[in-house]
């Protein structure tokens, strides 16, 4: 996915006002029909501007909440010029594994892309912005918020990231979330808590940009900025294989993600992040054996999970345990591939 992309400059924190415009460029209101008036839309949400289709130089892709938008209604939408289009049910594609779903947009306008950051480096007490559409205000609503450094709670449907004392609203979920270097990292979609986790009730979340990286991959789709890992599992025992990797997040130390099934014959790619270049460590297992055993150690946990400084937390929680990991050299662009065999 192509565009003309907002880049950032690198290595600096951007006024609160220039990420606002940023916002501003790629935000669309979306509007799902009033069941009690035939033929009238209401606004109930928020979606961004991520990518162009490359092959089709008049389609782009909008992301927004799946608890906003599915395939099973018709949408309209305002983009940031003001124009009010049509969005049938047939252009919404919903994610599988998280609560994401993408719009297709056919216009002969152009529009600008936000540049995708890498929600694994955001730490504790960072600053992150949020630009969304309220059901009960004329206007759009910038408001920022402080990351809260709490990634071993995984929630259902991709809602990792934790943040609190952003001012959100109804009609806000679907926006965009930018870290302070008006990058995008994630989409909000829960205002206080959620699944029953009492002790988030404080605290806000979204799901994060690299979740929705993993997304693409399962629909086919990639962005030559991104860095990817293959694995293919061409061990003789025909089972399927489990597999973590990890990787240097700045100050979050090395972060840790797994596990990732691959069947037997076939490959997996994982999106590592957004140009990521560099090392990245993997491990794999099934009931017979293991592969990627290497010099170094990181914490794994036996369930879903997404660990920082995994390589000197203390790991000794339930199901947790060490693992030693392969190194490999990785670039954005096409997958840096790895054979399991035996």
């Amino acid at each position: 996915m192509m565009g003309v992309v907002i880049s950032p400059l690198m290595g600096t924190t951007m006024p609160r006002s220039e990420i606002e415009n940023i916002a501003r460029e790629v935000t669309v209101l979306i509007k799902t029909p009033d069941p009690l008036k035939h033929g009238k839309f209401l606004k109930s949400g928020t979606g961004v501007i991520v990518g162009k289709k490359t092959k089709e130089a008049n389609t782009y892709y909008i992301l927004t909440a799946k608890h906003i938008a599915t395939s099973s209604k018709k949408y309209k939408i305002v983009t940031p010029d003001g124009i009010e289009r049509d969005i049938t049910n047939a252009e919404v594609i919903e994610m599988n594994s998280t609560d994401l779903a993408l719009l297709t947009l056919r216009t002969t306008q152009n529009y600008k892309i936000p540049s995708w950051g890498d929600s694994d480096k955001l730490t504790a007490k960072d600053t992150i912005y949020i630009y969304g559409w309220p059901s009960s205000k004329s206007l759009p609503h910038f408001t920022a918020g402080k990351f809260v450094d709490n990634r071993l709670l995984l929630s259902n449907e991709g809602y990792g990231l934790v943040y609190r004392d952003a001012q959100v609203e109804n009609g806000m979920s679907g926006a965009p979330i930018f870290d302070y270097n008006g990058k995008l990292v994630g989409i909000h979609g829960i205002e206080r808590g959620g699944f029953g986790v009492e002790r988030l009730s404080l605290y806000q979340r979204g799901v994060s940009i690299n979740s929705f990286l993993n997304d693409m991959l399962l629909l086919g789709l990639t962005a030559p900025s991104v860095t990817y890992l293959e694995l293919c599992n061409q061990q003789n025992s025909k089972k399927e294989v489990q597999f973590v990797f990890a990787k240097n997040s700045g100050n979050n130390g090395w972060v840790t993600r797994g596990w990732f099934s691959i069947k037997p014959d076939s490959c997996r790619t994982v999106a590592i992040g957004e140009e990521y270049q560099g090392i990245v460590y993997f491990y794999a297992e099934d009931s017979d054996g293991n592969w990627g055993k290497g010099q170094q150690y990181f914490c794994v946990n036996n369930q879903a999970f997404s660990m920082i400084n995994s390589d000197t937390v203390t790991c000794n929680g339930s199901n947790q345990r060490r693992v030693n990991m392969l190194e490999i050299k990785v670039s954005p662009g096409k997958p840096t591939t790895q054979n399991l065999t035996g």
